[in-house]
């Protein structure tokens, strides 16, 4: 009979292996709130915001939902009213670049700020409702 034994040893290094991962995805400093996205191991920090018809701005509120690390939902007024998907890919194997996609439910006019925290580059995403997406395979550069 074969017995399989798991030492302490390797829980801890194991353990250790998973914390140092960890702390690695916060290394470029994105800060997660209410308002702010932190994606792919937060290198990308995005952040929205919708203009009413009066011109009054409304910030953007993140809905938490389980997406992936590639994507983020937006909500402008109401949390169960997702109305903005912003997608950053890796898109380094086809271009060497990341790409920036988003899609809105909405017919407000939409900010979106994406700033690429490994670079120190940022890139503002204006649209109306006559052009509610964003679709830039050239966002960023992979090195």
């Amino acid at each position: 009979m074969l017995k399989t034994t798991i030492s302490l040893t390797s829980v801890l290094l194991l353990t250790l292996s998973f914390v140092s991962y960890q702390a690695h995805a916060r290394d470029y400093g994105c800060l997660e709130n209410s308002t702010t996205s932190c994606l792919q191991d937060g290198r990308f920090q995005l952040s929205a915001f919708a203009i009413r018809p009066n011109g009054k701005r409304v910030q953007a509120k993140i809905k938490e939902a389980l997406i992936g690390d590639d994507a983020s939902l937006f909500y402008f007024f109401e949390f169960d009213n997702v109305e903005l998907l912003v997608k950053v890919l890796n898109g380094c194997w086809s271009n060497g670049k990341y790409w920036v996609f988003g899609s809105a439910g909405t017919d407000l006019k939409y900010t979106v700020t994406v700033k690429d925290l490994a670079k120190g580059r940022e890139k503002t995403y204006r649209r109306h409702r006559y052009n509610p997406l964003i679709n830039d395979t050239n966002a960023f550069n992979c090195r």
